[in-house]
């Protein structure tokens, strides 16, 4: 299983102070009472877990002209028109995608194109479910430019959650990106919204309620 390079930190802390735990309630179990050592195995189980959520799956990035991609893997909760001043400046269509503690937490562009913008905004860490979250939790927005005269700009807003307290995004104004490509992740439970200009026609794959996956399933298709 490839893992992510954004949890090497993670990783190592856990595997010392679970592995810890769980040789001192090996130890300690044995010397008390030997039924107390099967505290052991639940330092063990926590690992594992972790090892699972930095978890990195390969994906072939479908390819084609004007297919917005999936930046996140979850459950496509929102899907309606907002404000957006930041970076599309106006009304804009905004697809919003919640991921669980067992979601794949790595992100991917939505689009290809240039990173136009970059913005860390410090909030609050209310539950990721709600639309409000958009809004009121830490995030962070990249806007790109696409070179696409159906869909000039995309952004992407990865949005902390009642858990999550770490938004990664390690790009920044002027780099290249390809449609379906890492660029950051958010560790723990938390959403991911994308916006585009209201205007776009879009032939929208997925709906309210679907399960996505990031770099595999198409959110739609630009039309003429």
């Amino acid at each position: 299983m490839r893992l992510t390079p954004y949890g090497r930190r993670e990783i190592a802390v856990s595997l010392i102070l679970l592995g810890a735990i769980a040789a001192g309630a090996w130890l300690f179990g044995g010397w008390l009472s030997p039924f107390l050592r099967v505290l052991a195995i639940f330092p063990a189980i926590v690992f594992l877990w972790v090892i699972y959520f930095f978890r990195d799956p390969v994906r072939q990035v479908p390819t084609g002209e004007g297919l917005l991609i999936c930046p996140a893997d979850g459950e496509v909760t929102h899907i309606d028109e907002v404000e957006e001043d930041q970076f599309i400046g106006g009304k804009a269509m905004r697809i919003s995608i919640f991921m669980n503690i067992f979601s794949v937490h790595v992100n991917r562009a939505p689009f290809a194109g240039k990173v136009a913008h970059v913005k860390h905004r410090d909030g609050q860490f209310v539950n990721a479910m709600s639309g409000d979250s958009s809004h009121l939790n830490e995030a962070n927005d990249m806007g790109i430019e696409t070179g696409e005269a159906r869909m000039p700009k995309v952004m992407v807003r990865q949005i902390a959650g009642l858990i999550a307290r770490r938004i990664v995004c390690d790009r920044k104004v002027g780099d290249s990106l390809k449609a379906g490509e890492i660029f950051g992740m958010i560790k723990f439970s938390s959403r991911v919204e994308v916006f585009l200009p209201a205007e776009t026609k879009l032939n929208l794959k997925v709906g309210v309620g679907d399960k996505v996956r990031a770099g595999l399933d198409i959110l739609g298709e630009l039309t003429a």
